[in-house]
């Protein structure tokens, strides 16, 4: 997975994102308005782990906007139905072996989002009589969300602006900002950065030719 930052100038604010349970007055909403319109305007291309985090970290001084070709968020962690059955098609589990990333799942395993996986399996190999069972390494959980992946991905943006099948083809410069085109030529300008944590391939097509570091990609 690649992580791509984009920057022409970005200024600096910072507001309490957090939501109250009163209803907002008049004058609130328009100090909340003027407050957005103050802070650097931040697109995400991808709404998969990597983007929540980034979107979940940037949203106290930034004005985040994620785009995903998708119907549905999760990228990699996605989840599928097929008439009457439903599969997760990308990651089976995740371990949390870093103290910040334990942090981050905690409270999603305290509402029950995320919850321990414990499967029966064997393992077969090219022995025809070894399938003995196996059992998970326990000195890492392995984890799950439920009731599928990408509930973990839809539990962390829940207010968070995500624009769903919304393939991005081209990312141009104009009046000291960037310029967001999808595939169907609608345009979401006035962004200061733009971050990429779509795969290399996909990024390397997007990108603008005056980044330095495309070849490489």
């Amino acid at each position: 997975m690649s992580n791509i930052c984009l920057n022409l100038e970005h200024g600096a604010c910072k507001v309490n994102g957090k939501d109250t349970e009163e209803k907002p007055s008049k004058n609130e909403k328009i100090t909340r308005t003027q407050e957005l319109k103050a802070l650097p305007k931040i697109a995400v291309i991808g709404s998969g782990l990597a983007a929540t985090i980034l979107a979940l970290q940037l949203r106290s001084t930034s004005h985040v906007s994620l785009f995903d070709k998708a119907r549905g968020v999760g990228g990699r962690m996605a989840n599928k139905r097929l008439d009457h059955f439903e599969f997760d098609h990308g990651a089976q589990y995740f371990i949390a072996r870093t103290p910040e990333f334990q942090q981050f799942i905690k409270p999603f395993i305290e509402q029950g989002v995320v919850e321990i996986w414990c499967p029966r399996f064997k393992r077969i190999s090219k022995q025809a009589d070894d399938t003995s069972p196996t059992k998970w390494n326990q000195q890492y959980p392995h984890y799950v969300a439920s009731p599928s992946m990408n509930a973990l991905i839809k539990h962390a943006l829940y207010d968070s602006e995500v624009h769903l099948n919304t393939a991005i083809r081209e990312i141009i410069s104009t009046q000291d900002k960037w310029t967001l085109i999808d595939s169907n030529d609608c345009q979401y300008s006035g962004f200061d950065w733009v971050i990429s944590t779509a795969p290399p391939q996909q990024s390397q097509t997007i990108l603008p030719v005056c980044f330095s570091h495309i070849d490489g990609l």
